[in-house]
């Protein structure tokens, strides 16, 4: 009775289609229980933070005393980077001066 109830919603997130296979229930069902931690967490803003601070400080350390992962690590900067500027650049371009088509002047 659960596994068919696991399959339907499995059904359910895949756009209708019945999914037989038990993988798909169980990456359905870690999706869900992400989504539910990611949603309890988000309200804490310092703790997540500190958190990930912690967690890059560790990652730089693991860098600096093995003496490896610089591919890695530099590729995670340039992804920290372009999640920093898409954070600080604003959602409506056109709203912005100069950024409209048409009534700038200039001759």
């Amino acid at each position: 009775q659960k596994a068919k109830k696991n399959v339907q919603y499995a059904a359910n997130m895949n756009g209708g289609n019945p999914v037989d296979s038990p993988a798909a229930v169980y990456v359905a069902k870690g999706r869900r229980l992400l989504q539910y931690w990611l949603d309890k967490s988000t309200i804490h803003l310092l703790p997540r933070w500190l958190f990930f601070l912690f967690l890059f400080l560790l990652f730089s350390l693991r860098v600096y005393v093995l003496q490896g992962y610089f591919i890695i690590a530099y590729g995670y900067g340039i992804y920290l980077l372009n999640n920093f500027i898409a954070f600080l650049t604003p959602s409506d371009l056109s709203s912005l001066p100069g950024a409209g088509g048409g009534g700038g002047g200039g001759g």
